[in-house]
């Protein structure tokens, strides 16, 4: 083989193989990259899970006061009223705790 080929062989060979190394660094960064969005979306996904519950707690506290607010106003019973309305209030908050732990399990 000519000295001239085998420099123009090792020359493609270095650039193949700088080609290979960039790549390969390349897909390293892009799984890190993507491993740490994956990582970041479940802690927002379970911050929104907090915000709702505590949205939750807040409403039911809301729902109970007015309830007893009711009761000393109209003379009305506490739990005739009182249990209808914060069991359909419960029922609803398990609902959409269950479809946020939903989202977030198939996300992750």
């Amino acid at each position: 083989m000519s000295p001239q080929l085998e420099k123009k062989t090792r020359q493609l060979d270095e650039q193949v193989t700088k080609a290979d190394r960039e790549f390969f660094d390349s897909c390293k960064k892009s799984e890190s990259a993507r491993a740490e969005w994956d990582y970041n979306i479940g802690k927002v996904l379970l911050l929104l899970v907090v915000v709702i519950v505590d949205v939750v707690v807040v409403v039911v506290f809301v729902v109970f006061v007015l309830l007893w607010q009711l009761q000393d106003v109209y003379r009305v019973g506490l739990c005739r009223v009182g249990l209808l309305i914060i069991g359909k209030v419960l029922v609803v908050v398990v609902i959409v705790v269950v479809v946020v732990v939903v989202v977030v399990l198939v996300v992750l």
